[in-house]
């Protein structure tokens, strides 16, 4: 019963982060360009070191414009990811981050964002707790939820087609930090590379 009633705690807390997230993202956003874009991604603990072992993960993102000129735009962005760490956790996560981007006249941009949000972590580590017989079993940790905030670097090109259609092709760094992690560990900082394109969107130029 107390697995379940932890369970439906977790579930209203994704649905308060996920819907307080929706609303930022909406907020004056009405008749907006909004594309969308798929990047693959490889998480790190660290880079610190020349050979790190890369975790697959992926993300779904959406951009909203709140000022575009020739060549600069901000915008705000919602972002749905998820990615695997082996014999680690699993974890699938809700971001929103406010950014400013360059557009050179090449198609070429740069841009920079931070963020914040939350995380559903699922353990794949194992402990072990007292059973009736005075002996230790091993039983899964419980799932967590985690507050995160991040930055993130972009390079990318965006492509203007004929027929007015934009796409864009990225890639980029992100850190991103989590907190708590446990009780010794207050704040916990996750690297990712990341690789991705939009997909074809009517530009609002």
């Amino acid at each position: 019963m107390l697995a379940l009633q932890n369970a439906m705690l977790t579930m209203k807390k994704i649905v308060v982060l996920v819907g307080s997230c929706c609303y930022l993202v909406c907020f004056g956003q009405v008749k907006r360009f909004s594309p969308l874009s798929v990047s693959i991604m490889g998480e790190a603990i660290q880079f610190s070191k020349l050979k790190v072992k890369l975790h697959p993960g992926i993300a779904l993102e959406t951009e909203f414009f709140y000022r575009r000129e020739r060549t600069s735009l901000v915008f705000q962005t919602f972002k749905i990811f998820y990615y695997y760490h082996k014999t680690m956790n699993n974890c699938l996560g809700v971001s929103t981050s406010i950014g400013y981007r360059y557009l050179n006249r090449t198609g070429i941009y740069s841009d920079i964002s931070f963020g914040i949000g939350g995380m559903y972590e699922r353990l794949d580590q194992l402990t072990y707790k007292k059973n009736s017989n005075e002996g230790f079993k091993k039983v899964h940790m419980p799932d967590l939820m985690r507050l995160i905030s991040s930055l993130a670097m972009n390079i990318g090109y965006e492509h203007t087609s004929v027929n007015k259609k934009s796409t864009n092709f990225f890639a980029g760094v992100e850190l991103l930090g989590e907190s708590p992690f446990n009780h010794d560990v207050l704040f916990l900082p996750h690297s990712f590379l990341k690789l991705g394109c939009g997909l074809p969107q009517r530009s609002p130029n």
